[in-house]
């Protein structure tokens, strides 16, 4: 038998009778309700806790008396067979009358009840109702209670088990707790505005406080006003962006177009930077060279050569000839 369930027919709690067997017995067994305990175990707790039912009063029973019944025996004769027929003659035999006494009880002897006898003629009528229906297989629900107990031998919630499923119990939450009404505290206002006109002085505070606060709530409507017509203005200008698919073909060829010019207008200027980076240099480097050897010709023809004189050495003659 299961530690649980042993618990709850003894009517106790299971860490007592963990601790009966470990101090009486000496027996030691966990603390799990799903513990088996069976043999001498099971025996000690059975005698140590024992559970005294209280008496029933049953009813005294009743003697019914039952009718006497008496059989009666007929002779059969056989008659030889004769060869001329005969006639049977068949006479009536009397049989002899049952006297039944119907025995009349006394209402001093009768210990049922009249309410006892309405509900046992009332089974009747439903055990006879019964019989004639068709009986019908009836499932039985059966719910199933188990103790649980923490390690420090506190008493947890019990685990419900229908069916064989084991269901988790619900948690009952706390609702909300009005503990007392809080007050706020008054603002209390250290400044006082006084105007005095001669001998008559007029205190202008809670005037003052109300213009104060009415330009406040005017400065929020406005800042509320202008960031709707912001957020207005951002919408329509989202929505302006948003092109149709005819505005998004035809700004696409614009940029096509324009792309294209551009592209072109680069190509001449390379053109043009080609042509004054190679061209014209070498044309006009050529032209300079012209002139330079045009310059130098003229130069030469109108310059006259001046002829040195001979020498008259020996070691000057030679050297005129080594030059020739």
């Amino acid at each position: 038998m299961r530690l649980g369930q042993l618990a709850r027919r003894l009517e106790r709690k299971p860490q007592e009778l963990v601790d009966f067997l470990i101090k009486e017995h000496e027996i030691a067994i966990e603390t799990d309700l799903n513990t088996k305990i069976e043999g001498v175990a099971l025996e000690l707790v059975m005698e140590a806790f024992k559970v005294e039912l209280p008496p029933v009063d049953l009813p005294e029973a009743v003697e019914v008396p039952v009718p006497i019944e008496e059989e009666i025996t007929v002779e059969l004769v056989e008659v030889p067979e004769a060869i001329e027929p005969v006639e049977t003659v068949v006479e009536s035999v009397e049989l002899p009358e049952i006297e039944i006494e119907i025995v009349e009880m006394p209402e001093a002897e009768i210990a049922l009840s009249d309410e006892e006898i309405e509900n046992v003629a009332a089974a009747a009528v439903v055990a006879e109702i019964d019989a004639e229906e068709p009986t019908e297989t009836v499932t039985e629900h059966v719910v199933e209670k188990i103790a649980r107990v923490g390690e420090d031998g506190e008493e947890l919630p019990e685990l419900i088990v229908e069916d064989g499923v084991i269901k988790a119990p619900k948690l009952e939450l706390d609702g909300f707790k009005v503990v007392g009404k809080i007050e706020l505290p008054t603002i209390k206002r250290s400044v006082e505005f006084l105007v005095t006109n001669g001998d008559v002085t007029e205190d202008v505070t809670e005037t003052i406080y109300e213009t104060r606060s009415h330009e406040a709530a005017v400065r929020k409507k406005k800042a509320v006003a202008q960031h709707k017509n912001r957020k207005v203005k951002q919408v329509t200008k989202r929505n302006s962006r948003t092109l149709t698919e005819a505005d998004r073909k035809a700004h696409a060829d614009r940029r096509a177009i324009r792309k294209k010019e551009e592209a072109e207008v680069l190509l001449q200027e390379k053109k043009k930077q080609h042509y004054f980076e190679n061209v014209q240099k070498k044309t006009l480097k050529s032209s300079r060279q012209k002139k330079t050897k045009e310059i130098a010709k003229a130069v030469k023809k109108q310059s006259p050569v001046k002829k040195a004189p001979a020498p008259t050495t020996l070691w000057g003659k030679f050297k005129k000839w080594l030059n020739d």
